[in-house]
């Protein structure tokens, strides 16, 4: 799996969003954009998932919320790290 973990900016994809959809066939505006350009580096390097916390979070639930936030930073320190950029985007992989 590989995790994004990058600034954010205007309009972030949420769960609601993306949930029950091919992130390839939404439309590639705001930081949908940002998440499709980091499934095709994610997929180009041979992983099958990917995890995004704009849109991989239940931000409605606030149990999910909280357990997320404190657990983030295991995730992030369970993998190995490698960054990028998509134009002005800065973005950080990270690789379990």
């Amino acid at each position: 799996y590989a995790m994004l973990s990058h600034r954010w900016e205007g309009k972030e994809p949420l769960l609601h969003n993306i949930q029950d959809k091919v992130v390839y066939q939404l439309e590639p505006v705001g930081g949908v954009h940002k998440l499709q350009s980091f499934c095709k580096v994610v997929r180009d390097a041979g992983y099958r998932w990917a995890w995004s916390d704009t849109c991989c979070i239940d931000k409605s639930n606030n149990v999910e919320l909280q357990e997320s936030v404190n657990t983030m930073f295991v995730w992030y320190t369970s993998g190995s790290t490698s960054r990028g950029q998509f134009r002005s985007i800065r973005w950080y992989c990270y690789v379990g």
